[in-house]
């Protein structure tokens, strides 16, 4: 029985369900990191052990687009009691949003330089992609302020969404913490095991390298997220010193509405 795995759009459910597989001697072990550093490549090999799933996408959820473009399939109709989060904190939005441009997709915008700030500003994705979207760009349009008074506002506005979208996340029956994918290798690999026991795998093959690649390949955000720099550190730094805020559901990007309703 295939189990789903949820996660939110950019925290490497991809990256965690092939780890799974290969580790369990399921699929042969193979390069499948893509050139911009996603776990996209050759999507022909199927998933053995999980149904990948992103938060809208559940039983209970309500994404707003489903009327524009949804197939059936897509959907994840009956919970196995086996099923697996990857549940995130409070402290990673900056890697949430970063990510969210850099992997989603395989957008491959690197928000850290700020000549490319613009491009993902503008950025007019396909009415599918648009679910994936944290806020809608075109409600921080305005005239009276400098554009990168415009872009700082936007990154902040999406660091306060993912803030608080970690209250109602989805927790399922096994919680795979974001940040154990972020940790040391040896540390990362002790709640990989608990995972793999959870489903009665085997762990038969060494998966410590890709781990390390996928540390490797992340140290540069993991560098500026203690650093001031360009305009996504500013906003985040910005943010920082806020308290929360009120989450206009309209700016709200699909997938995630429902999350900001009341009584949800």
């Amino acid at each position: 029985m295939i189990r789903a795995l949820c996660f939110l759009p950019g925290h490497h459910g991809n990256f965690l369900a092939r780890l799974v597989d290969i580790s369990a001697g399921l699929v042969p072990d193979f390069d499948f990191i893509s050139p911009n550093g996603t776990a996209h490549v050759d999507k022909r090999l199927p998933n053995i052990t999980f149904q990948r799933v992103c938060i809208g996408e559940l039983p209970w959820e309500k994404d707003a687009m489903k009327q524009y473009d949804w197939s059936q399939d897509d959907c994840v109709h009956e919970m196995t009691g086996k099923d697996v989060s990857i549940v995130w904190e409070q402290d990673n939005v900056f890697e949430t949003v970063y990510h969210f441009f850099r992997n989603v997709r395989d957008r491959n915008l690197e928000i850290l330089n700020d000549e490319i700030v613009p491009k993902a500003f503008s950025m007019c994705p396909s009415q599918h992609e648009y679910r994936n979207l944290l806020v809608y760009p075109k409600y921080f349009n305005n005239f009276d302020k400098s554009a990168k008074e415009m872009y700082i506002d936007w990154f902040v506005y999406q660091f306060h969404v993912v803030k608080q979208l970690t209250v109602n996340q989805p927790r399922l029956d096994f919680c795979f913490k974001l940040n154990w994918l972020y940790s040391e290798t040896n540390v990362f690999l002790k709640q990989f095991l608990r995972l793999l026991e959870f489903f009665d795998l085997e762990y038969k093959i060494d998966i410590t390298k890709h781990h390390k690649n996928f540390i490797k390949a992340r140290q540069n955000m993991f560098n500026a997220k203690k650093s001031k720099g360009g305009i996504f550190q500013t906003a985040y730094h910005l943010y920082l010193g806020q308290t929360d805020i009120d989450i206009d559901i309209q700016i709200v990007g699909p997938r995630y509405k429902s999350y900001f309703q009341k009584n949800n």
